[in-house]
């Protein structure tokens, strides 16, 4: 990530336009923006600026940018909070306005992770997650090609960085995309490679299999989905009590929406078997909103 870009990026996740930057630095709009876009150096001046108004150690990503073997885990730190940052931004201004700052930084991320010499696991699986979050917000706007893209890279990624809720997620992630390609097959793949990923927390595990049942379902194999939703009620019961990581529940919008219509999708076929509505859909929709 260039520097002009790196304060671009900080700007947006902070929620600050570019006009407030401007009024806030004392520096014209124009200005600004023709720094932001690389057309103007970074003066020490600026950078100054924003930092004070950010509150954030911009000099020292700007280095880590420019030197990605000099990545540290204050580093990684800073960028995470970058990230956090970045999703309430979306929250109020939907994906179209934070997915630029978020290539930015998925950019920077997978330089760290291919770059950083002490602390490469957790490099790669900050990388993960940022280029996982990228995917989503492609899809989010429609750009599925992108997107699929986007979150294989961040399977590849969550591999490297063995960290099995990653990687679960990221397969769980690929698997609701590629529904759009139209390939029963490869979604129901990459749901059992969700599924299989040993390690991964049980929340997740649930989650999966009510995803399963779903898919199940869509393709009209009746008797398979319901099988699988009881797999997935009894997955729920595993995990009820079960205190998440803190990166379990907070990945994105997937569990607001996709979980919700999974879970109704499995409810219709609960109903059916069971009378009412399944343990797996008050479980999930109760974890989507935690």
């Amino acid at each position: 990530m260039e520097p002009g870009a790196l304060l671009r990026a900080a700007r947006e996740t902070a929620g600050i336009s570019l006009r407030a930057m401007a009024e806030r630095s004392y520096y014209s709009k124009a200005y600004l923006s023709l720094i932001e876009t690389g057309q103007r150096p970074v003066p020490a001046g600026v950078s100054a600026a924003y930092e004070r108004i950010l509150g954030t150690d911009l000099e020292r990503l700007t280095v880590v940018a420019r030197t990605p073997t000099s990545v540290d885990t204050t580093a990684l730190s800073d960028v995470a909070v970058m990230l956090a940052a970045t999703r309430r931004v979306e929250d109020a201004a939907g994906a179209v306005a934070v997915l630029p700052a978020v290539r930015g930084m998925s950019a920077m991320t997978d330089a760290f992770a291919r770059a950083a010499r002490t602390p490469h696991t957790e490099a790669t699986a900050l990388a993960s997650e940022v280029t996982q979050y990228r995917g989503w917000l492609e899809h989010a706007i429609g750009a599925d090609v992108a997107a699929r893209r986007s979150l294989g890279t961040a399977v590849s990624l969550a591999k490297e960085s063995r960290d099995p809720d990653r990687l679960a997620h990221s397969l769980g992630f690929l698997g609701y995309v590629t529904v759009s390609a139209g390939n029963y097959g490869d979604v129901v793949a990459l749901s059992d490679a969700a599924l299989a990923v040993p390690g991964a927390h049980p929340i997740i595990s649930a989650y999966g299999r009510m995803r399963r049942a779903e898919l199940l379902a869509a393709h009209g194999d009746r008797r398979e989905a319901q099988r699988a939703l009881a797999m997935a009620d009894s997955a729920a019961e595993a995990a009820d009590g079960i205190e998440p990581r803190i990166d379990v529940l907070v990945e994105h919008r997937i569990r607001g929406g996709a979980t919700r219509r999974c879970s109704g999708s499995a409810r219709s076929h609960g109903r059916s078997s069971r009378g009412g509505e399944t343990r797996t859909g008050r479980d999930a929709n109760r974890a989507s909103r935690e």
